[in-house]
């Protein structure tokens, strides 16, 4: 039997049996080693979602599907992403508010525990399994992001410790279980404040200060990851209060909330360059009431586009190649940035029910698209959407 009658028959006997799932996995794999990654990893993708008892991690591996990690329901989610379709792969023990992160074969979660904060970290192979000495506790911490950088991670938050030097961050060794968690020195004018958001890019660390007043971005050097050295410093007076951020793709993505003198309230997404930590550009939406259905709540800077959970309007796409324009140019404050144009931002409707909105994004199959997390008041099912342009 040549190639191309084995590559026939076996999509003849999985368009038979859809739940065929050793079928599939055949099919994928030959379309695979012919080179043809996108139809291969179409039928890789039905072959996870058939696998039975918890061997979907295992086939996704072999076959090379990329991982994600999203909340779902009350908890969180492993979930293996093909060009059309996103499967659940393994139930992971954190809950759909835990501060995640899936980095280099990894998974962190912090969590808040009462006064103090909970850290794990998973390896990921074919199963699960904590690293040693996982999970970490932080004591008087309220856990607010994590980062991964090697052997180290950084947590990021506000202390609850009373009576003594408050701490914004810690980085702890993961290759020496019986070391403690140490701060990460903060400059003069930022320490004690909250850390809202963590980002490692290339050998440096970002930080994201997400006070009203005195808002700050840090940027360190952690060549030696488990000694972080400030390198740059960006201050402005004042910003809408922060509530998500992402890096990636040459940009650090910053979603705010803000209200002008004319209380006009809006999301802004406000665009900064991760070299001089300046402020390039920005996009925003105006709405009406806090509780607007379109409000904005998650970015993601993925391919060449911030992808944003939009709510009831879907997953939006704001196209950074309107922002590179701009590149040159730093502004004084985010908002006193340039705007950038309305067709600059597109919507997707993931195929919403009424009662549904778009809750959290994550990146997809490739950087075409991305995987939109779905449910009413919690996740309910996922959803690979492509980005304009690329359906």
């Amino acid at each position: 039997m040549t190639q191309d009658d084995e590559i026939q028959s076996l999509a003849r006997r999985s368009a038979t049996d859809p739940t065929d799932s050793a079928s599939a996995a055949a099919l994928a794999r030959a379309l695979l080693r012919m080179g043809d990654r996108e139809t291969g990893a179409r039928w890789a993708a039905v072959a996870v979602e058939g696998a039975i008892g918890g061997h979907g991690l295992a086939l996704a591996n072999e076959l090379g599907l990329p991982l994600r990690v999203l909340p779902w329901g009350a908890r969180s989610a492993l979930l293996a992403v093909g060009p059309e379709s996103a499967t659940v792969v393994a139930e992971l023990p954190f809950a759909h508010r835990a501060r995640l992160l899936f980095e280099g074969r990894r998974i962190a979660a912090a969590e808040v525990a009462g006064q103090d904060s909970i850290v794990s970290v998973l390896d990921v192979g074919d199963t699960l399994s904590p690293v040693a000495g996982s999970p970490f506790e932080i004591g008087c911490f309220q856990a607010r992001a994590v980062a991964l950088a090697g052997r180290a991670i950084f947590v990021g938050g506000i202390s609850n410790a009373k009576g003594t030097d408050p701490e914004s961050a810690y980085v702890r060794d993961l290759e020496s279980p019986g070391t403690e968690w140490r701060p990460v020195p903060m400059p003069e004018g930022a320490r004690g404040n909250p850390i809202d958001g963590l980002h490692v890019i290339g050998t440096r660390l970002l930080a994201l200060d997400p006070i009203l007043t005195s808002k700050v971005l840090l940027a360190f050097d952690i060549g030696d990851p488990l000694r972080p050295a400030l390198t740059a410093r960006y201050s402005f007076l004042w910003h809408g209060m922060w509530g998500d951020s992402s890096a990636g793709a040459g940009w650090i993505a910053v979603l705010s909330a803000r209200i002008d003198r004319a209380v006009r309230a809006a999301n802004v997404i406000a665009l900064f360059d991760p070299t001089d930590l300046g402020p390039r550009c920005h996009a925003q939406r105006r709405w009406r009431e806090p509780k607007d259905p379109h409000i904005w709540t998650q970015v993601r800077v993925w391919g060449e586009s911030v992808a944003i959970a939009g709510g009831r309007a879907g997953v939006g796409f704001l196209d950074l190649r309107a922002a590179e324009v701009h590149r040159d140019t730093v502004a004084e404050h985010p908002y006193g940035s340039p705007e950038l144009p309305e067709s600059a931002l597109r919507y997707v409707d993931p195929g919403l029910a009424p009662d549904e909105q778009v809750l959290s994004v994550a990146g997809g199959f490739d950087h075409r698209t991305v995987v939109a997390a779905i449910g009413k008041d919690s996740v309910s099912r996922f959803v690979v959407v492509s980005a304009p342009g690329n359906g």
